[in-house]
């Protein structure tokens, strides 16, 4: 789907349209990719190509003349590359949508996650043998003129205050994280062509239209009389990995129960994200295998395409994969692994809910309170996007609401044990 890829499974309610067209930079040093982006986009009459530039010097001496909502932004250029180029955008356009545009490789993948952990907005894959202009083409306007249509609205909405002169290095890398979307299938949008295949696990999927929200029934909740937590269980999508960077850090190895996280990414990128997340925490961060038993101090990530549940055998916890269907068009789903944790762990359940577009995570969260856990959502100011926390709180489902810098403490404060809470 969208690292939100696109933006995910669910990108947020666009604001009201404008009548404006949306105006999109595209930086490319292929003049191949240029002519083919730009006929997609000419079909498409609420876009328009406002300016190209061919390396990331050029972008970063146009952006002002060419005022886009969106830029598309190619990762390996001459002179300065797409990584380059996102730094030094950043400290002036601190909320302008960037779009990742590049290969699959494997230093494709992991140049686009560290592009998304430094404040690109999503990311799209170049289509390669394809063996025609056509289907070329026809690739374009699957995967990259949702994402370009989602984000350039979300621009356009922003046009009045995206620049902003003074900008410390903390301020632009906290508010912006990156999409993630679900894998691998494709949901469709009534502007888009209704037959799209489903795609290879590594894909990205197009973004759908916002589904109306669904009402959660009440549920009776019970009560966790001991205080004691067992599991921390996370759900990010879009922005989770920038996110996750700044939150995961601060647990200390010696964390006392074991975290199991959902993040909407395909799988080569899942991997990717345990792998530095590892390198980045304390914690021992892998990507979660079937018959691996949770442990303190353990953070445990989906894998991209499978849904992660936890089951409990013969008196301990084992962790699976659920290759069912996608649901609220993510696999791997929060709700999957929310459902699964409260059935195992009941009352002694800490659940987070952090950015990301959509409404994964609802339904998860109500069968967490029926069981007695304990629901924390990421507050708006601090999200990048405020879909998945937004829909658990004005569902009444959210305990607190906290800013990211705040949601470590917390969380170590109530899984400290009860005696030494009470010492």
């Amino acid at each position: 789907m969208s690292l939100s890829g696109l933006s995910g499974p669910s990108a947020p309610r666009p604001p009201e349209d404008t009548g404006d067209p949306i105006r999109v930079m595209l930086v490319d040093d292929s003049g191949i990719i240029r002519r083919v982006v730009t006929r997609v986009l000419a079909d498409e009459p609420d876009v328009e190509v406002v300016g190209v530039a061919t390396n990331g010097q050029e972008a970063l001496d146009r952006v002002e003349v060419f005022r886009p909502h969106v830029v598309v932004l190619d990762v390996e250029m001459p002179i300065l590359d797409g990584l380059q180029t996102l730094r030094r955008l950043r400290p002036q356009w601190p909320t302008l949508p960037v779009i990742m545009f590049s290969t699959l490789t494997s230093r494709g993948a992991e140049s686009t996650l560290e592009a998304l952990t430094y404040g690109a907005s999503d990311y799209a894959t170049k289509p390669t043998s394809l063996g025609s202009l056509e289907k070329t083409v026809a690739t374009m306007r699957v995967e990259l003129v949702p994402l370009i249509r989602s984000w350039g609205e979300i621009g356009r909405s922003r046009q009045p205050t995206v620049r902003r002169r003074v900008a410390t290095p903390s301020s632009v890398l906290a508010p912006l994280a990156t999409t993630m979307r679900p894998n691998p299938v494709r949901p469709v949008a009534p502007t888009r062509p209704s037959s799209a295949p489903v795609a290879p696990a590594v894909a990205l999927a197009a973004a759908p239209a916002v589904p109306p929200a669904r009402p959660v029934p009440p549920r009776p909740a019970r009560t966790n009389p001991t205080g004691r937590i067992d599991v921390v269980v996370i759900g990010s999508s879009a922005g989770g990995p920038n996110a996750l960077s700044e939150l995961i850090p601060q647990f200390p190895g010696s964390f006392p129960v074991p975290i199991l996280l959902t993040q909407h990414m395909p799988e080569t990128f899942t991997k990717l994200l345990a792998s530095r997340l590892d390198e980045k925490s304390a914690l021992k961060v892998v990507e979660a295998e079937p018959g691996m038993i949770p442990e303190p101090g353990h953070l445990y990530i989906a894998k991209g395409g499978m849904h992660l549940v936890a089951t409990r055998t013969a008196g301990r916890v084992v962790l699976d994969f659920d290759d069912g269907p996608p649901e609220n068009y993510c696999r791997p789903a929060v709700d999957v692994m929310f459902r699964s944790a409260a059935e195992v762990w009941g009352p002694n359940l800490l659940a987070l809910i952090l950015t990301g577009m959509g409404r994964d995570g609802v339904d998860g969260c109500s069968r967490i309170l029926e069981h007695g856990g304990s629901v924390i959502t990421q507050d708006e100011a601090s999200c990048l996007v405020w879909g998945m926390p937004g829909a658990v709180v004005e569902a009444g489902l959210s305990g607190q609401e906290l800013p990211l810098n705040r949601i470590a403490a917390e969380v170590g404060r109530r899984v400290r044990p009860v005696a030494s809470r009470t010492a």
